[in-house]
């Protein structure tokens, strides 16, 4: 009796452990308490946690949050130079040119940064925490916030609703891109009342100013509508996490694309994406087809809506046909492709590009997601360039191209509304959007590592003009003009080359990308130089250096206390096996 009971005990523990190391894996963290904090004495509720780093620990301030008001406050006696600060107002010791902080017996340099002309969003998670929320995209966490303008008064505080992670290549970064849904309609900034919002996080783009200055740039073009978009700092559970991009979310509303009952919010995304979306369909050409409104849709609606698709697919596919002229609105079509002509958009026609349908007609737009921008020459078209990765084609951009109707409509509004704009920009609102935020891209560059150089917004500059130049010498000489494409499934780029001339020749740009790695072309395979002559349209394949794949431990994977619940519990399943193999066959 008492050797089953330590059996069915010994089994229980096993179970028991089983159930710890599963829980193991599940278990929410709760974000690491830092052991001391900034509090306000104008701002009663007012609480900031410092990012603490291997070697250093810093403060990222709010704008218009003066020194004199902030104090640290901790549990335990902090000393910075020698001198304890506790409840001490920053102003005594933050302009010092060298602070070393302990905390915990261990030394940090102490660091004080603050954002200017930049309102502050502070997000405080509940029932989770902040590792939670960034572990999956689809993890959905209610949350808390409140709003401070740049001068730091406090516009509203306790609006509640749910966050979530968003965005594709944006998702894989460190800085995450969030999805904000309140609980009530809610008017952020003066953008106009609406319950869901965007946090886009700029990561690939260190001068922060592209997606800015593209929204801007295209609501003054005369599309329907663009987003509304203002930076924040966001400081997530009290903690600072970047400078963002506040914007609109792109939906079937009043306060933003006003669209009837009938009508339909489409987006275009890469094949390779259709598992990935809502109301997902192909096309019968192969194009994923995202329906965004209405949210529900019956399996009959779909139907309706793919044949309305197919319908317009149709009509831009066959160029002995007018039908096209039918079924698009030809200005907003236009108007975006020069968007994405212009500034070069990686995305351009072939993912997260948005498609309406209102009165019968389909229109582009709105237009979304340029962080990712100006990646090739200025002697690049890009947007109207048909293989664009091994998986996707750029088929509605390319073939409206080829309809001279299209094309002419294209140089007109260019002339009338592009021109003046790029003009508008590059003499001054460039720099006026970039040096509004000088202080909080500092602040950003700190948190994720980076350094922002002036040379970066001069260079954004020239691109503009230098583009807009040759777009203009390209459509009065297209026959002169060969396009090369690099391409890899990750990777691509456009060269615009006159025909007869090699790469090496008609090309003035930093040659490395072409003469570092190997190339081939697509269709033969065969080995290409940069002294190749060019006379026709070519695609290239590249092929990179392959990086060592870094092992992964167990260790890293699962955690030491996963592993040691495993092997006890291994250990405990032998050794019950054993004892009744030995009390089997011995007799013991």
């Amino acid at each position: 009796m008492k050797e089953r009971r330590a059996i069915v005990l010994t089994v229980f523990l096993s179970v028991v452990c089983v159930a710890f190391s599963v829980c193991g894996f599940l278990t929410i963290r709760k974000d690491e308490q830092q052991p001391l904090n900034l509090k306000s004495a104008v701002q009663e509720d007012f609480s900031l946690e410092p990012y603490i780093n291997e070697d250093s620990c810093s403060f990222f301030i709010p704008s218009g949050m003066n020194y004199e008001d902030l104090f640290i406050v901790s549990d335990q006696a902090v000393y910075c130079n020698g001198k304890k600060i506790n409840n001490t107002a920053l102003s005594e010791y933050a302009e010092e040119e060298e602070k070393i902080i302990n905390i915990d017996d261990l030394e940090y340099g102490l660091f004080f940064y603050r954002s200017e002309n930049v309102p502050a969003l502070f997000i405080d998670t509940l029932r989770a925490d902040t590792n939670y929320l960034n572990a999956d995209k689809n993890n959905r966490v209610d949350f808390r916030a409140s709003l401070f303008d740049s001068d730091g008064k406090k516009q509203f505080s306790s609006a509640t609703g749910v966050i979530k992670g968003r965005g594709n290549n944006s998702w894989d970064t460190k800085k995450k891109s969030y999805n904000l849904n309140f609980n009530s309609e809610i008017d952020l900034l003066e953008m106009g009342k609406a319950c869901r919002w965007v946090l886009v996080p700029n990561s690939s783009d260190n001068t922060k100013v592209y997606n800015k200055t593209v929204y801007d740039f295209a609501s003054e073009t005369g599309l329907y509508w663009t987003p509304e978009c203002k930076y924040v700092d966001l400081y997530l559970n009290g903690v600072y996490n970047g400078l963002y991009l506040l914007t609109e979310k792109i939906e079937a509303d009043e306060e933003r694309l006003d669209l009837g009952k009938n009508d339909l919010l489409l987006k275009r995304e890469l094949p390779m994406r259709l598992d990935q979306v809502d109301n997902g369909f192909k096309t019968e050409n192969g194009n994923v087809i995202e329906i965004t409104y209405p949210n529900d849709v019956t399996p009959y609606h779909k139907e309706q809506i793919q044949r309305e698709v197919q319908k317009m697919e149709d009509a831009i596919f066959d160029l002995d046909s007018d039908e096209w002229k039918n079924v698009i609105d030809m200005d907003s079509w236009a108007r975006c492709y020069l968007i994405d002509e212009l500034f070069d958009n990686l995305d351009a026609g072939i993912a997260s590009a948005n498609y309406y349908l209102k009165d019968g007609k389909f229109y582009r737009g709105p237009v979304w997601d340029y962080d990712s921008i100006m990646l090739d020459n200025p002697k690049s078209m890009i947007a109207n360039t048909y293989f664009r990765q091994p998986y996707s084609v750029n088929d509605y951009y390319y073939l409206l191209n080829q309809r001279e109707e299209f094309l002419s409509r294209v140089k007109e509004l260019f002339q009338s509304e592009f021109r003046p704009l790029i003009s508008e920009y590059v003499d001054g609102k460039i720099d006026q959007i970039s040096n509004g935020i000088i202080a909080a891209r500092e602040m950003d560059g700190a948190r994720w590592n980076y350094h922002f150089v002036q040379s970066s917004i001069t260079n954004f500059k020239y691109y503009l003009n230098e583009k807009a130049v040759f777009m203009e010498e390209y459509w009065a000489n297209r026959d002169r003009y060969c396009k090369v494409l690099v391409q890899s499934e990750i990777f691509y780029r456009t060269f615009m080359v006159e025909k007869g001339k090699s790469i090496r020749d008609a090309i003035n740009l930093d040659m490395s990308l072409f003469e570092n790695n190997e190339y081939h072309y697509a269709e033969s395979d065969q080995a290409f130089s940069l002294d190749d002559v060019v006379d026709e349209d070519v695609r290239l394949d590249i092929v990179f250096e392959e990086e060592p794949v870094e092992e992964r431990s167990l260790i890293r994977e699962f955690g030491i206390l996963n592993i040691a619940f495993l092997l006890l519990f291994a250990i405990l399943f032998l050794y019950v096996i054993i004892k009744g193999i030995i009390r089997n066959y011995v007799g013991y």
